[in-house]
């Protein structure tokens, strides 16, 4: 049975977090948990390039009100809440650390720009439901928002100019994400409202499905076209999946979790998401390539360095302390030269 150390840092960091190891196909990768202080609920959205997170907590395990959005960086959380709102999402982030996401209010709910300092209101014109989803590093966002009749999604670009996505006879469509080259992912209901994906170029669009499942939840596409999302399969199980442009689904699951949520994936291949444990709890996760800096992280414990995470990894020579031997174990992985 594999020895795992859990090292802990100091509270000014404001983050609890494990890493696990695992590995997928040929490529290995590792989970990194990440849990909003005190919350019973934690969900990441999206995360950018220079590794910038934000997300959504609560101190409910489900419904009620009193979420709150953040903002994550360096071991440290921000909280965002649109001013005088039930609940705050913050659902995703570009490079410039510009946030989109969603404030309710009692009979109305819609979408928000947050640069940091000041908030934006986004609502489609004389609708009181508007959803913001993504942005990209070109001002535009993508979401939905609801009429009289129906959910329509939409595109507003730098100019703040609508335009409807509707997928054709469907009867709603929801955008969910876009890249930034303008490519992008949402779902719709068909005429016997079952919930499809699919990917849209501006002219074309073309359903993902993953094979056998009840319903397919594609929710970003990052510049290479990688495509992460949720399927539920026909036990009515709930699982992440990655879809390649050699249009390959692969599935991932948080070890030991009942379900796993796969939110986003940035431009170098780090994805976020959600999974729930057996206690019902939710937590937030990062899965990411295990390469060089985790290896400076743990470099950064033996010498006494306080990283910006606490992480849980094998203890090689079973000693109780992580140390050069363990950062040799994960160079060794890196290179091929040692399975996990």
């Amino acid at each position: 049975m594999r020895k795992l150390i859990l090292c802990s840092v100091t509270a000014i960091t404001l983050i609890s977090a494990s890493l696990f190891i695992s590995k997928v196909q040929a490529n290995n990768y590792c989970f990194i948990t990440i849990d909003y202080p005190d919350a019973v609920r934690t969900s990441i959205s999206d995360i950018n390039e220079i590794g910038q997170i934000v997300g959504s907590s609560s101190n409910e395990k489900w419904g009620g009100s009193g979420q709150q959005g953040f903002f994550f960086y360096k071991g440290v959380f921000t909280s965002i809440a649109y001013p005088n709102a039930e609940d705050t999402w913050a659902n995703s982030l570009n490079e410039n650390g510009e946030i989109v996401g969603v404030a309710y209010y009692t009979n109305e709910r819609f979408g928000y720009l947050y640069n940091g300092t000041d908030f934006n209101k986004i609502c489609y014109p004389d609708e009181t439901y508007t959803v913001v989803m993504d942005n990209n590093n070109n001002n535009q966002i993508v979401g939905s928002y609801k009429d009289a009749n129906r959910e329509h999604g939409f595109l507003l670009d730098e100019n703040n100019n609508f335009t409807i996505i509707d997928y054709p006879n469907s009867l709603s469509t929801i955008i969910r994400g876009i890249n930034n080259f303008g490519k992008m992912v949402g779902i719709y209901s068909d005429s016997e409202d079952k919930k499809h994906s699919f990917i849209y170029d501006g002219n074309i669009f073309t359903i993902i499905d993953y094979p056998n499942s009840i319903s397919t939840n594609v929710i970003r596409i990052n510049d290479t076209e990688q495509i992460v999302g949720n399927y539920t399969d026909s036990n009515d199980n709930k699982h992440g999946f990655i879809y390649d442009d050699k249009n390959i689904f692969t599935t991932i699951n948080y070890p030991n979790a009942t379900s796993t949520s796969i939110n986003s994936i940035n431009n170098i291949g780090q994805i976020v998401g959600n999974y729930t444990d057996s206690d019902g709890n939710q937590h937030g996760f990062i899965y990411s390539p295990l390469n060089i800096r985790n290896a400076i992280i743990v470099l950064q414990i033996s010498t006494g360095i306080i990283p910006s995470i606490i992480i849980t990894i094998k203890d090689v020579n079973s000693d109780n302390k992580i140390g050069l031997e363990e950062t040799i174990y994960i160079l060794q992985v890196i290179s091929g030269l040692k399975d996990i």
